[in-house]
């Protein structure tokens, strides 16, 4: 986005404004605003510090060439308190939960004493116990296991959990979305080992 003059029934630009995050499945987000204004585009960097659903503070730094608002976080309001739905994975020694809503747009990590005898590859409830930010990845611990992906009705299952649709999840296209996720996890995978040493050395 480009600097430029704002709409003239919008807000200042660098005034402040609270709204609710709308992840996107491609990173960024949006923020639908409490005073029904026109919602606030966030950037990749600044959803890493927020999950979808988060009631935030931000202040509006840009508008585009079509006067849209660009916003960066400046407070955290309220998380969503909802548990997560997703699948249970176990990579290079590390346990995550990708969610099944592609709107919270990261994987949330889960120490070992936090599976609740889950098994990797089944679908999930996860509660947060630490949130994301810049430079780390949301932690949860599991509360409830849902069952395995294929058993009959965990489709509707996940879907009525998540309040989203079977194409907003990972069982669209089970190719292109292995695909992406991987190639989400791939950045971060040296930076969780070297979080999960140091919270072993920690214990």
């Amino acid at each position: 986005m480009s600097d430029t003059k704002p709409p003239a029934d919008g807000a200042a630009l660098l005034s402040e404004v609270e709204g609710v995050v709308q992840g996107h499945r491609d990173g960024h987000g949006f923020a639908q605003r409490a005073d029904r204004q026109p919602d606030i585009y966030l950037s990749p960097q600044e959803m890493r510090s927020v999950l979808h659903r988060d009631r935030v503070k931000l202040r509006i730094i840009r508008y585009d060439r079509k006067g849209r608002p660009e916003g960066r976080v400046l407070e955290i309001l309220e998380r969503r308190k909802a548990p997560i739905i997703g699948r249970l994975l176990h990579e290079s020694g590390i346990w995550l939960v990708a969610p099944e809503d592609k709107r919270y747009g990261q994987d949330i990590m889960v120490p070992k004493n936090g599976l609740a005898n889950a098994a990797a590859g089944q679908v999930v409830a996860i509660e947060l116990t630490e949130p994301p930010s810049l430079y780390s990845q949301p932690m949860g611990r599991v509360t409830e296991v849902l069952g395995e992906i294929d058993d009959p009705g965990m489709e509707i299952e996940i879907a009525v959990r998540t309040g989203t649709p079977r194409s907003m999840g990972t069982m669209e296209d089970p190719a292109s979305a292995a695909a992406a996720t991987r190639a989400g996890r791939t950045a971060w995978r040296a930076v969780l080992k070297v979080f999960m040493s140091s919270l072993l050395r920690a214990k």
